[in-house]
């Protein structure tokens, strides 16, 4: 965990899934979509396959079944997220549709300012532009 100042407001850290679940809004078959998910989340039998290969099951009863037959790495893995449990914060919500686009903008400006080509508040000025039409298209 990361260390904080003794007067730090909160933690600096959040548990985040290795891995997020999802269906399409439309799908023809959105029953079997939450099946498969509830599944994969919620199954003894499906996480005694997987063996936490997509991260530590978020199941509070899957992970009492589970830690009954663990390997001492296995072991040790599972006790840190407890205790990282303990003190995280909520994590932070999805990144807007677009975001990875905002991000190469804005690293294609960097370039040119480091090499000169534009200058700094222009860069600003026309990543602001972009990214707003990039995410008001998106959402």
């Amino acid at each position: 965990m990361y260390p904080k100042s003794a007067d730090a407001v909160k933690n600096p850290v959040y548990l985040k899934p290795s891995q997020f679940f999802c269906g399409s809004a439309t799908t023809e078959h959105p029953e079997v979509v939450a099946d498969v998910i509830n599944f994969l989340v919620t199954s003894v039998e499906a996480n005694q396959i997987l063996k936490g290969e997509r991260g530590t099951p978020v199941s509070a009863s899957v992970l009492e079944v589970l830690k009954t037959d663990l390997s001492d790495t296995e072991r040790v893995s599972y006790d840190f997220i407890d205790e990282v449990a303990k003190i995280a914060t909520p994590v932070d919500p999805p990144s807007p549709g677009g975001a990875s686009e905002v991000t190469q903008v804005m690293a294609d400006y960097m370039e040119q300012v480091r090499y000169g080509l534009v200058s700094p508040e222009a860069a600003a000025q026309a990543v602001f532009q972009e990214a707003n039409d990039i995410l008001s298209s998106t959402n």
